[in-house]
């Protein structure tokens, strides 16, 4: 009785075994089981990197290498390879046949596992195969067990049985009859836009701005044609509106200039004729007995222009200027001559007269100044100053008799 509970748990235990065998093999698997001898199934891959023979008689069955755990089986096996750093997909085909396995009973680890080496350290590993199916003549397996990633170069690969790692009840012995690594094509992951999807409003990355080919240009570079100035006006089809910038000016009126009114010449003002200086007086001074003294002044007339050379004579008429007919038109100054009055006791003072000059054409014509006197003539001169001695002489003689009655009253 108690035998038969610990043979149920056993078989429990190599159930469970089994499923999680399974389960950490690889992303599929095929196995079998058979009463009689049946060959190893046949990997997938052209090239298998391990190959081990089997037949079926146990001589060849049981020949090495054959893993377990005992006896003469081996743990592990190391295959020396060359494997570049990648990904590699593992496929693996494990079997077991003789003559009596039929009478064993349950073994439940006939199981093995792929581990990829370095540099004497492991780099990777896979899970393990499928377990072997009990009680028959012949137990197979054909398990793909995924894809391993070294990321550095291997050297070796070890073949591990699953008592190497973990402690299995009994030998549990099998063969591996063939390994296949098959690089694997690694597609990069797809690149991600970050320019599209964009939620709306989001901020725009600033690799996702829009690029103008026609900006920052090399000097010298060649302009891009999407880049060439275009001409609206150009290969306009026939009857297409022409846009406005295209019409042609409307033709401009020139306006007529404004005549220009030339100003006349500013009269230049005729220059202001220069007073003659007047000469100084040359007092001629006769002493007369008498003691009234009766000045008399004679003016005598100056031309402005042209000099004039004017002579007083006691019996001449008044002095008459004469102006030369090509006279300059600069006024010059012209010296009187003083007139002299002789034998009178009056002081006669002669003085200069300034004669105003009136401009005829081109011709000075020099005019006496108008005075209020008469002209004085020598005669007339004479005439006076007899007259005055008369009256002088009188005067003396009244003022005797006049004294003489103030003396005898």
């Amino acid at each position: 009785m108690k035998r038969s509970w610990i043979a149920t748990i056993a078989a429990l235990i190599a159930i469970a075994a089994t499923a999680l065998a399974t389960t950490t093999a690889g992303s599929s698997s095929a196995s079998g089981t058979s009463d009689e001898y049946m060959a190893p199934p046949s990997v997938t891959c052209v090239d298998p990197i391990f190959v081990s023979t089997t037949g079926p008689t146990d001589a060849e069955s049981m020949a090495q290498p054959r893993l377990g755990v005992g006896q003469d089986l081996q743990e592990s096996l190391t295959i020396s390879a060359s494997l570049p750093a990648g990904t590699y997909a593992v496929q693996a085909a494990t079997h077991d046949s003789y003559s009596f396995r039929d009478e064993v009973g349950v073994q439940a680890h006939e199981q093995a596992r792929i581990v990829l080496t370095g540099a004497g350290e492991d780099l990777a590993m896979t899970g393990y195969t499928s377990e072997l199916g009990d009680n028959a003549r012949t137990g197979w397996a054909l398990d793909d067990l995924g894809e391993i990633t070294i990321d550095q170069d291997a050297d070796a690969i070890r073949i591990e049985h699953y008592g190497f790692a973990n402690p299995a009840p009994g030998p549990n012995s099998l063969k591996v009859t063939a390994l296949c690594l098959t690089p694997v094509e690694v597609e990069e992951p797809a690149a991600v836009d970050p320019c599209v999807g964009l939620a709306e409003g989001a901020e725009v990355p600033e690799e996702c701005q829009p690029v103008d080919p026609c900006v920052g240009l090399a000097e010298g570079a060649e302009v891009p044609e999407e880049c060439q100035p275009v001409d609206p006006c150009a290969d306009l089809a026939e009857g297409a509106e022409v846009p406005e910038e295209c019409q042609p000016p409307a033709p401009t009126t020139t306006e007529a200039p404004a005549p220009t009114t030339t100003e006349a010449p500013t009269t230049t003002e005729a220059p202001t004729t220069t007073e003659a200086p007047t000469t100084t007086e040359a007092p001629t001074t006769t002493e007369a007995p008498a003691t009234t003294e009766a000045p008399t002044t004679t003016e005598a007339p100056t031309t402005t222009e042209a000099p004039t050379t004017t002579e007083a004579s006691a019996e001449e008429a008044p002095l008459a200027a004469e102006a030369p007919t090509s006279a300059p038109t600069t006024a010059a100054p012209t010296t009187a001559a003083p007139t002299t009055v002789a034998e009178t006791t009056t002081t006669a003072e002669s003085t200069t007269t300034q004669a105003e000059a009136e401009v005829q054409g081109d011709v000075a014509v020099a005019q006496a100044a108008p005075t209020n006197q008469l002209p004085v003539t020598g005669a007339y001169t004479g005439l006076v100053a007899a007259l005055g001695m008369i009256l002088a002489i009188i005067g003396f003689a009244c003022l005797g008799v006049a004294a003489r009655r103030f003396e005898l009253s």
